[in-house]
C-alpha cells in the first residue's frame, strides 16, 4: 500500500524517495536490524554526537515505553532523543554512520523510522559521503564534514505532521526507500543518519530507526531482490497488475513509469531464469514460457474482472 508520493530532487546525486511499507524479505549487501546496538561499532558503524552543548545521551537501544520496532524483538531499534543536547536553545547533531560501502548507480537503501507522538517536532537527515572510509562530520553542530550530499531531510520545517508519528498500533510502520544515480561509477563511501534538531526544547523529543537495508542495483525482473527472476517475481507482478500511478520496483514496475503493465511483463519475460551467481539462462524451457504466458493472461483476466465489478 502506497502511503505517500514520489519525490524527485536534483542534487549532486539524483534520487527517488517513496514512503511505503517495504517488503521484509528483501536481500541486502548491508542489513541491520539493531537487535543489539552495543555490537555496532565492532562491525564498522560509527556513532558521534556533535550536539551543542553535548547532552547525556547519544544513540541508544530502543525503549519499550516509547514504541516497538518494525520487526524483531520489541526494542530492536536504535533511538535518540532531546537529551542529546544539554541546555535550552541548543542544537542536536547526532550522527549514526554506516560501515564503508560500495556506492553505485542503482544502489537502493531503505529504513523505517518513527517518532513519539507529542507536540515536539523531530527531524532526521540522511547524508552520503563519497570520501572512502572518512568519518569526518566536522566539529560543530552545524558542520557536515565530508557528508555534503543530503539524500533525505525528514521534516526540515519542524511541523507536527512532517515526521511519521507512532500512534496505533504502537510500533514503527513507515519506511523510506532511495535509489542512487548520477555517480560517475562505483566508489567507496558511507551513508549517515543525522538526528538534527534546532532550538531544543521547543523542538525535539524521541525518534527510532529500524530495519536498515542497503542493496546493490537490482536486476531487471527481480522484484523481490532475491537474486533470481522466477515465479516469485511473476507472482508480485501479477498481484499488482494494472496498478498505478505510484507503483515501485518491488511491486513489479521494472520500467520506472509508475505502472505495472505489459511493458513490465516483457522485462520479466526477457530476463526469466536469470540467477545472480550464474547469469542468464540462454533459452527458457517450454514449460517456463507457458507459465509466463499463463501468468500474463491471468493478469489481464484479473484486470478485466475488476473492471466488470466496477
Amino acid at each position: 500500500m502506497l502511503l505517500g508520493i514520489v519525490i524527485r530532487k536534483t542534487v549532486a546525486l539524483a534520487l527517488m524517495v517513496v514512503v511505503f511499507v517495504l517488503p521484509a524479505s528483501a536481500t541486502a549487501d548491508l542489513s541491520e536490524g539493531f537487535e543489539d546496538i552495543s555490537t555496532l561499532e565492532g562491525r564498522g558503524w560509527i556513532m558521534m554526537n556533535n550536539s551543542d552543548p553535548q547532552g547525556v545521551t547519544g544513540w541508544f537501544q530502543g525503549e519499550l515505553w516509547a514504541f516497538d520496532a518494525y520487526e524483531g524483538t520489541a526494542n530492536s531499534y536504535i533511538a535518540a532523543d532531546y537529551r542529546n543536547v544539554a541546555s535550552s536553545g541548543g542544537t542536536i547533531s547526532n550522527w549514526l554512520i554506516t560501515p564503508v560501502l560500495t556506492l553505485d548507480n542503482g544502489c537502493q537503501l531503505s529504513f523505517y523510522t518513527g517518532r513519539v507522538a507529542s507536540q515536539y517536532a523531530d527531524r532526521l537527515q540522511v547524508r552520503i559521503s563519497t570520501a572512502g572510509s572518512s568519518i569526518d562530520v566536522g566539529t560543530l553542530a552545524t558542520d557536515v564534514g565530508d557528508f555534503t550530499t543530503m539524500l533525505l531531510d525528514i521534516n526540515p520545517d519542524y511541523t507536527y505532521e512532517g515526521y511519521p508519528a507512532v500512534v496505533h498500533p504502537p510500533k514503527i510502520t513507515e519506511g523510506f526507500s532511495m535509489k542512487l544515480s548520477g555517480l560517475a561509477g562505483p566508489i567507496e563511501g558511507r551513508i549517515a543518519f543525522r538526528y538534527f534538531v534546532e532550538d531544543v526544547p521547543k523542538n525535539g523529543d524521541y525518534i527510532g530507526i529500524d530495519s536498515f537495508n542497503f542493496c546493490m542495483a537490482a536486476h531487471p525482473g527481480d522484484a523481490n531482490n532475491d537474486g533470481f527472476v522466477d515465479i516469485g517475481d511473476l507472482g508480485i507482478l501479477s498481484g499488482n497488475w494494472g496498478g498505478g500511478p505510484g507503483k515501485i520496483w518491488e511491486q513489479g514496475d521494472f520500467t520506472g513509469d509508475g505502472y505495472v503493465d505489459v511493458g513490465d511483463l516483457g522485462v520479466l519475460s526477457g530476463n526469466w531464469g536469470w540467477i545472480a551467481s550464474g547469469g542468464m539462462q540462454p533459452i527458457p524451457e517450454p514449460a517456463t514460457m507457458s507459465l509466463l504466458a499463463l501468468g500474463g493472461l491471468a493478469c489481464i483476466s484479473s484486470t478485466k474482472a475488476a473492471i466488470r465489478r466496477r
